[in-house]
């Protein structure tokens, strides 16, 4: 039974404003590795993460593009979401349709601790990226706790 009573948390030293990375799995393994600075996650989070994304790719092809990357929820110590607003799209492959890709802005990295909980976040987190303006939103913000605080309003 889902004990999700609330939207997960977005947490502001996970968000990333213009990250460096070029590429899907660098990006991936910089917000892998602050969540494991941070306690977030075990240590193996980061290769568990790229192995499910190479496995189940997590592009979303909504009003918002993004990708939703997570892992096992084991591997999480506790909740949260991570946030890459990025400069320049990168291209992830399409949740459910292997070989299609969707050019996203947006990387959320879901830190799940319960299992049962990854359905109602998920549809908390796509509901959010049904707002046609969300990137513009989230770039006329300054800073992360800016973004964040913003996000979470979305996700309330």
């Amino acid at each position: 039974m889902s004990t999700f009573q609330r939207p997960l948390c977005v947490v502001p030293d996970l968000v990333f404003i213009n990250p460096e990375a070029t590429d899907r799995t660098t990006l991936l393994t910089q917000l892998a590795t602050r969540a494991h600075t941070l306690d977030y996650v075990h240590d193996t989070y980061s290769d568990a993460l790229l192995a499910r994304e190479a496995q189940f790719p997590t592009g979303v092809p909504s009003a918002t593009p993004a990708a939703i990357p997570h892992a096992d929820s084991s591997l999480v110590k506790k909740p949260g979401l991570g946030v890459a607003l990025l400069p320049e799209p990168l291209t992830f492959e399409k949740m459910g349709a292997p070989g299609e890709h969707v050019d996203v802005h947006l990387v959320l990295l879901l830190l799940v601790t319960e299992p049962d909980d990854q359905a109602a976040v998920l549809a908390s987190v796509v509901g959010m990226l049904q707002r046609e303006t969300l990137i513009e939103e989230l770039r006329s913000r300054r800073d992360a706790h800016a973004v964040a605080q913003t996000m979470q309003m979305f996700l309330t």
